[in-house]
């Protein structure tokens, strides 16, 4: 693997599977262009290359085919019709996107992913949140890939122990992730770090620690973390730092 494809800390990655190789990248930029209605720089020398997008560059290599992906199909925000698992089940190749984390580069992305699947990938792979979204998700979140809510619910998610709620993906921009008591429940605890994961997102940086913050109906303080369980699945998670939403 080349340098450039040794992810760090604040990269971004995704994998995407795919029924086709490199020999068919045509078929992508055709498609990226009637997508988006601008070119794709495409450079490419056998089964690695890199895409520039508004001025990003996207590094991509080409792996084999992970058949245990077909697991994830439920935890799509959209769920995987029949005919899309079908496609995710019998995909031969996995083309793997790295970019260096920031808004910019998640904008870019995101407009390739979509691209990806007009072109008939069948789906996207987070290794940074373990969610795999499916071709429907990614063409409802990709209407307006600059919306930081969107690119939130993209590159971002959430995952609960008995008593606290962290998210997974924050990281890849260089940022703390964050963490909230289930003071509230599940939905109440997911929608206050997603929507201040958008906002942190909005502003391309976190909020100083001591921050007063409302997050639906009340208001909580950011503190300094984390308090609540490690996330051992994913021991990259918090690389930059956990804050804490307290009520």
């Amino acid at each position: 693997m080349t340098d450039d494809l040794r992810a760090a800390p604040e990269s971004i990655v995704v994998l995407i599977p795919s029924p086709w190789d490199f020999k068919a990248a045509s078929l992508l930029k055709q498609t990226f262009q009637e997508t988006w209605v601008q070119p794709l720089e495409d450079h490419a020398e056998g089964g690695t290359g890199y895409f520039v997008v508004d001025g990003q560059r996207v590094d991509w290599v080409i792996e084999e085919a992970i058949p245990e992906l077909v697991e994830l199909c439920g935890t799509s925000y959209e769920p995987y019709a029949a005919s899309e698992q079908i496609m995710l089940e019998q995909h031969s190749h996995i083309w793997r996107l790295v970019a260096p984390g920031s808004y910019e580069a998640s904008v870019a992305v995101l407009k390739l992913i979509s691209a990806f699947i007009e072109a008939g990938a069948s789906g996207a792979f987070l290794p940074q949140t373990l969610r795999l979204h499916s071709p429907r998700t990614i063409q409802v979140l990709a209407m307006d890939p600059t919306e930081e809510q969107a690119l939130a619910n993209v590159y971002v998610n959430a995952w609960h122990s008995e008593a606290w709620m962290r998210t997974r993906g924050l990281t890849a921009f260089g940022m703390p992730e964050l963490e909230t008591p289930l003071n509230d429940g599940l939905n109440g605890a997911y929608f206050r770090l997603m929507d201040v994961a958008a906002n942190m997102l909005r502003q391309r940086g976190k909020f100083p620690t001591g921050s007063r913050i409302m997050a639906g109906p009340r208001v909580y303080t950011l503190e300094q973390g984390p308090k609540g369980p490690d996330d051992d699945r994913i021991p990259l998670a918090g690389h930059f730092g956990v804050q804490v939403l307290s009520p």
